[in-house]
């Protein structure tokens, strides 16, 4: 865990209200992998002390990437910075998703902002068919499939009001082409990650799903992030993110 300054190395729009930020540090880039965050201090001034966490999208070399969605004061703060600025970030931070080369066949589920980590783990893991399943609220809110397409062998896309490819929700498409998986990644809202969790227990397939909570200080100390698991109570900031679906509580699960 490194606490370092970050230079902005690019400043894109994604959509609308999603920007993507090429950072340059080369301590945080060579330790990040899929699943992993960043802390990121959104301002200079004491006007914002929390910081915000934010997934890593992609790092090489002396660089990593993240994308941030402006949705409340923290990141419309954050969005006001611009090329060649320095961010102050704690990272990376968290446990990840792993990978076994034992397996054959793979899927990444994503939904909304939810799909950074799982393009990020699309990209990086090898040696098997790579199906990806990625959700969005409407065509106007899709981003980077494009890029990931020459990653995948297969993409699979959603959007709620049918704007673009299956309408309808991420989880019935996927449970239409849900087959002899071996593993299964996945990262969205609650509602989605609960059912998927949900059909891939049922089904005996194998999961790993990254969490979202409400964090403080990204690092365990201050158990904002705290969640029941199977284990008991653990923080999503330390002991997760990315959580093996067998371990995720899930209420009233039938």
């Amino acid at each position: 865990m490194n606490l370092l300054k970050s230079k902005i190395i690019e400043k894109k729009m994604l959509t609308h209200d999603n920007i993507r930020l090429v950072l340059e540090n080369k301590e945080i880039a060579g330790k990040s992998y899929p699943g992993v965050f960043v802390n990121v201090r959104c301002c200079h001034s004491d006007e914002l002390i929390l910081r915000r966490p934010i997934s890593v999208l992609d790092a090489y070399e002396d660089r990593y990437e993240i994308v941030f969605k402006v949705m409340g004061k923290g990141t419309e703060r954050l969005a006001y910075f611009e090329t060649g600025d320095l961010l102050d970030v704690l990272g990376p931070l968290g446990k990840g998703f792993t990978f076994s080369q034992n397996y054959r066949k793979v899927a990444f589920i994503g939904g909304g902002i939810g799909i950074f980590p799982v393009v990020y783990a699309a990209k990086q893991f090898h040696g098997c068919q790579k199906d990806f399943f990625a959700g969005f609220k409407t065509k106007e809110e899709i981003m980077l499939m494009e890029s990931l397409k020459q990653h995948v062998d297969h993409l699979y896309l959603s959007t709620d009001d049918g704007s673009e490819g299956y309408p309808g929700f991420i989880t019935d498409l996927f449970m239409e082409k849900m087959t002899d998986y071996d593993m299964v990644y996945i990262c969205g809202p609650a509602v989605m990650e609960e059912k998927i969790v949900k059909t891939l227990r049922k089904n005996k397939i194998k999961g790993q799903v990254s969490l979202e909570e409400r964090m403080g200080c990204g690092i365990g100390a201050c158990l904002v992030c705290a969640c029941k698991t199977s284990h008991g109570i653990r923080h999503v900031c330390k002991d997760g993110p990315v959580f093996d679906i067998e371990d995720v509580f899930i209420e009233d699960e039938k």
